[in-house]
């Protein structure tokens, strides 16, 4: 089974590039991140005619994620096991062929000072609390998105200029030390140790063109997946493409058979 995750920073202009993406790599499943739109005027019909089905937890402008898969989706949920009334629509959950699937869009955090920081580091926390309700690690969970956060100075063009910053400060990648200990394995360094591999450039500076980025999207698997994981690697063709996201998609495969 090929997962793969991507936030494509608005579904609306990115849409055709999605569409290529699918037809080239062939996903079972993609998890989408940024897709700022309802759910009304998500295109459901579009991926309906290249064989996935959909389902979106999305708002107008903003935020919004969704699951794509070729494969049934049981159990969808939206938001965390623990979500208020008003929450932002940053996650949505389903089973594609026994195997849990999470689209998470982690909350950016603004700057160290700002009060969006702490949002973000309890998110985190609820996102534990979340996985731990869906069965981790015994039972067989895939988290993938957009976690604005690197796990360590490999995932950084310039350790020292990120030092103590925004995306690399040590209480956000404690935060994510906690997603590991929980028993949660990344795919990509499961594979591949090197440093200069990112997810993310920004758009100014010629940035892509320089090779000046970050790797803050991941695809996440539980122990009881780990065993199944064959191959995992960071797409980054789509954002050389016309008008791309700011990210690219990262991809595990897993010989998974339920």
């Amino acid at each position: 089974m090929r997962i793969a995750s991507w936030n494509v920073n608005s579904i609306r202009a990115r849409l055709d590039h999605v569409h290529r993406f699918l037809r080239e790599a062939n996903p079972d499943v993609l998890c989408l991140q940024e897709t700022k739109v309802p759910d009304s005027d998500f295109p459901t019909d579009t991926f309906a005619r290249l064989g996935y089905e959909t389902h979106r937890a999305g708002e107008k402008s903003y935020n919004g994620v969704a699951i794509v898969s070729r494969h049934p989706v049981a159990d969808v949920r939206v938001g965390l096991v623990d979500a208020a009334e008003g929450d932002e629509r940053r996650l949505i959950a389903g089973t594609v062929r026994g195997m849990r699937v999470l689209s998470a869009y982690i909350p950016n955090g603004k700057s160290l000072d700002s009060p969006a920081y702490e949002q973000k580091l309890v998110w985190l926390d609820r996102l534990l609390t979340t996985l731990k309700a869906d069965g981790a690690p015994e039972a067989p969970l895939a988290v993938c998105g957009d976690f604005n956060v690197t796990r360590d100075d490999r995932d950084v063009y310039d350790p020292a200029r990120y030092r103590d910053q925004l995306f690399c400060s040590p209480r956000e990648r404690a935060a994510i030390a906690r997603l590991e200990a929980l028993g949660f394995h990344d795919t990509f360094r499961e594979t591949c140790d090197a440093a200069g591999h990112y997810s993310w450039w920004d758009y100014r500076a010629g940035s892509y063109q320089r090779n000046r980025g970050l790797r803050i999207d991941y695809v996440w698997v539980s122990t009881a997946a780990r065993g199944h994981l064959t191959h995992a690697h960071i797409e980054p063709a789509p954002r050389a493409w016309e008008k791309p996201s700011d990210h690219t998609p990262v991809v595990a495969d897993l010989a998974w058979a339920p």
